[in-house]
């Protein structure tokens, strides 16, 4: 039997990832229980009952990362030797646990895992490079550095790399195929599926917020490259042709909150637009379900999950013509320039006034989402591992 190692090591309510990493963790519970043993280390409970839902065993991880600790897989990541290695084991409490797992594959929700440390064969994802073709927002250029060694080192040594599309791919392969003459035969494409709670949820009569009979809706946490402001910016235009459009947006705060609700408040937009912070799963499939449409003004890519959740259930989708997004939405949604206040605002109105569009954008999208949904995932993820095994024999 085969061990498979999951280490969680994000957090729960960390936007786009958690419903990535929802799809895995439903992907490798399908594996053949038989042939494969699932085993999920985290730092959170809450993936650990999410785990549970699955079937699958979880190590509740409670030591905190210690300095030296850091300090230790960073030196490795520069410099990877023995010596080095077995430091890390030493002062990582979950090193050592791995160390006696002796298991055959190693996957990790951040590029730094380091699977490689306790020598155990590991894949890796690659969601997205925009520290390099981004750098300009903060919440990438400051961590521009530490990016760069860890991926750098995963293409090094990681056995599968997983990306979201062939931009992707493309990406990894500008980037760092240099360091590594096979890189390409090591790279997956597997796109993205939108997370298991969009097909099973509890369906909702209300929910606890006020929100308006019409909107239109943007679920992103608030980073700079999410590009709330151009979207507001658009609505305000919109008023001032007449047109009067509400927004509801929801996620964590991040870095540009203050900022956004600065803007709104320039824009004297308090009356049409409604923050209602971080919601939960059911209630994102409410506020779907019950919106005019998504619209997606996002400066990075090469893929966005909320698209894909829009199709799925049923609620017409803009988004930026950026990057691997008009492959993945194709003719399933409106697209638009994310930098052109205008495009956005022309985008808004159509689907704001027109009920035959919105109709015809619903039935493409749900045509989309049965080409490419959970159960293809599932299978083109597995077809993967068990690929990769045989390739081992």
């Amino acid at each position: 039997m085969k061990k498979i190692i999951l280490y969680l090591n994000g957090r729960p309510d960390n936007g786009g990832s958690y419903q990535y990493w929802m799809a895995v963790l439903e992907a490798l519970s399908c594996l053949n229980r038989e042939k494969y043993y699932v085993k999920v280390y985290t730092e959170y409970q809450t993936w650990c009952d999410t785990a549970e839902r699955f079937h699958i065993d979880s190590v509740l991880l409670k030591n905190k990362r210690m300095f030296v600790d850091v300090y230790m897989e960073k030196a490795y990541r520069r410099f990877p030797n023995k010596l080095l290695r077995r430091f890390c084991i030493f002062f990582n409490d979950m090193y050592k646990k791995l160390a006696r797992e002796k298991a055959d594959l190693f996957i990790a929700q951040w590029v730094d895992g380091g699977g490689d440390i306790v020598n155990i064969p590991s894949i890796v994802p690659i969601m997205d490079l925009m520290h390099r073709y981004e750098p300009s927002y903060e919440e990438v250029a400051v961590e521009y550095e530490g990016r760069e060694i860890e991926f750098r080192h995963q293409c090094e040594v990681a056995e599968i790399i997983l990306v979201d599309s062939e931009v992707g791919k493309n990406h990894v392969l500008e980037s760092y195929g240099e360091y590594r003459d096979d890189l390409a035969a090591h790279i997956k494409v597997l796109p993205m599926v939108p997370p298991d709670y969009i097909y099973h949820h509890e369906k909702l009569l209300q929910i606890p917020y006020e929100v308006f009979e019409k909107y239109i809706f943007y679920p992103a946490q608030f980073w700079s490259h999410k590009n709330h402001a151009n979207l507001i910016r658009a609505v305000a235009q919109l008023r001032d042709r007449g047109i009067m459009v509400n927004l509801i947006f929801v996620g964590s705060e991040q870095n540009n909150r203050s900022n956004i609700e600065e803007l709104i408040r320039m824009e004297e937009l308090e009356s049409q637009i409604k923050i209602l912070g971080y919601v939960s799963n059911d209630e994102m499939v409410y506020l779907y379900q019950h919106a005019r449409a998504m619209v997606m003004p996002t400066f990075f890519g090469p893929t966005n999950i909320p698209p894909l959740e829009g199709f799925a259930l049923g609620c017409p989708v803009a988004t930026s013509r950026i990057y691997g997004l008009p492959d993945q939405v194709g003719d399933a949604a409106l697209l638009f320039d994310p930098h052109s206040v205008e495009e956005i605002a022309d985008c808004v109105e159509r689907l704001w006034t027109d009920d035959g569009l919105c109709k015809e954008l619903i039935m493409r999208g749900r045509k989309k989402a049965k080409e490419w949904g959970p159960e293809k995932y599932q299978k083109t993820f597995i077809n993967i591992i068990e690929t990769y095994f045989a390739e081992q024999l």
